[in-house]
């Protein structure tokens, strides 16, 4: 597949496909001039973005090597890990909540899914569509937060009514897994830890120690479950898809 660079202006955002980026090639997803996402559709698993490849890991931890997952992600993308789980989870089920749906059609018409089946989209507010889910009979293993558009998040995925929400929709044993773009914000990741912490009984944050002390703007990468997670095996599948960094348990 070859690309030219691709546009889409809107009254909202500007987004721009760009291809040939990453040391395996593939397309890089900016929004508003912010790295969104990047994709090999050749490869669903060259992951070149880190906070990318921490959530992959935080998968191979808890998940088995192709065992199916019921999966819901807030925010779209370029669908880097929809792709991933399908390709490395054959037979999940994928729910992708995306805002904006010209966003979504931009980059299913440019980098269409090499296996669509499993994969259903809803166009919609994410903390509104959370609110959504008492009714729904859907439980989902892993949740999957990563609501921007460009550096910017909604407040609401800092808040504990959101995360009650969806620990109510997660499945026996799941897991919420939330990035948090300090740039967006200087007290996001604090109050993104703080309300995970007030619904689930065990919260860790991963990402550069300077990240966590807060000397320098990137992605946190916080997961949250109530039972005791392997912070061992997470610490192998983290080093195994080449994150440098560590586990923090913060219980």
């Amino acid at each position: 597949m070859h690309l030219t660079p691709a546009t889409l202006e809107t009254d909202q955002f500007r987004a721009v496909l760009l291809p040939g980026f990453g040391t395996e090639g593939g397309y890089s997803l900016l929004v508003d001039e912010t790295t969104q996402s990047h994709v090999n559709p050749d490869d669903p698993e060259d992951l070149q973005l880190p906070y990318v490849r921490t959530i992959a890991a935080i998968v191979d931890a808890l998940f088995a090597p192709d065992t199916s997952v019921n999966a819901l992600h807030l925010g779209a993308g370029a669908l880097t890990l929809p792709r991933f789980v399908t390709h490395t989870r054959p037979g999940s089920s994928q729910r992708v909540v995306e805002l904006h749906g010209d966003l979504l059609d931009f980059v299913l018409d440019a980098i269409p899914l090499n296996d669509p089946s499993g994969v259903e989209f809803v166009v919609a507010d994410a903390v509104a569509y959370v609110e959504t889910l008492a009714d729904d009979a859907a439980r989902f293993d892993l949740v999957v937060v990563d609501v921007y558009t460009g550096s910017d998040a909604p407040d609401a995925v800092a808040a504990s009514q959101f995360h009650t929400a969806l620990r109510a929709a997660l499945a026996p044993g799941g897991i919420v897994v939330v990035n948090a773009f300090t740039a967006s914000g200087p007290d996001l990741a604090r109050d993104v830890e703080d309300a995970l912490r007030e619904v689930h009984g065990h919260v860790i944050a991963i990402a550069d120690a300077d990240l966590l002390s807060g000397t320098r703007i990137g992605n946190i990468v916080f997961a949250a479950t109530d039972h005791e997670p392997d912070v061992d095996a997470l610490a192998v599948a983290l080093t195994a898809r080449g994150s440098l960094v560590a586990p923090d348990p913060r219980d």
